[in-house]
């Protein structure tokens, strides 16, 4: 998984560890070419990130292994690193997205009760507070410029994609009626989102 810096110059990718088969590490590199500079040198696989809107931060999903996955905020200058999500046993944190102001963060988790949900994390406290989507697990989520949710739950193989505020207010599907459609992210002003459907 990759993603783009908010400048458009650079993107963070995936990098095998040499002699370390299916351990992953981060790297960012210019558009334009060149060698990528590694941002991460764990002692457990990192798989994923998501940039803040500032492009000073990534939070990033620490795999420690396939049921337990850390969510970690990283300074992309100083390279250094804060645990967001501590917790004991396996539980997932996934992040997903910063909130517009880049105080909060978006997680996919199942540290509630076993099912992948929504949570939002908030920076220097790192206190996590859970948010009403209904029963059926959360696949995928992006928060707007404009402040509001999108997130993509699947009812026994039918996914479908809801837009709502963060108090849980003002929830309303989108997409196509048929089939089942994914929420995939928002556009940089929040005013499109972008789908995957299929009937």
């Amino acid at each position: 998984r990759t993603a783009g810096f908010r400048d458009g110059h650079r993107f963070v990718a995936s990098l095998r560890a040499p002699g370390r088969p299916g351990h992953g590490e981060l790297g960012v590199r210019a558009l334009g070419g060149g060698g990528a500079r590694q941002l991460t040198a764990d002692s457990v696989s990192v798989l994923g990130a998501v940039w803040s809107h500032d492009s000073r931060f990534l939070a990033l999903e620490r795999t420690n292994d396939f049921a337990d996955v850390d969510a970690v905020l990283l300074d992309v200058t100083s390279r250094e690193t804060r645990l967001l999500t501590a917790h004991t046993g396996s539980k997932r944190y996934t992040p997903v997205a910063f909130s517009p102001d880049d105080r909060e963060v978006l997680l996919i988790s199942d540290a509630k009760d076993g099912v992948p949900r929504l949570a939002i994390v908030e920076l220097g406290r790192d206190t996590l507070r859970w948010l009403d989507t209904g029963p059926w697990p959360v696949e995928a989520a992006g928060w707007s410029a404009d402040g509001r949710l999108a997130y993509s739950e699947d009812a026994d193989g039918r996914v479908t994609t809801y837009l709502m505020r963060t108090d849980g207010s003002g929830r309303r599907r989108i997409g196509p009626e048929r089939g089942t459609t994914s929420f995939v992210e928002f556009s940089a002003d929040g005013r499109r989102v972008l789908l995957s459907h299929s009937d």
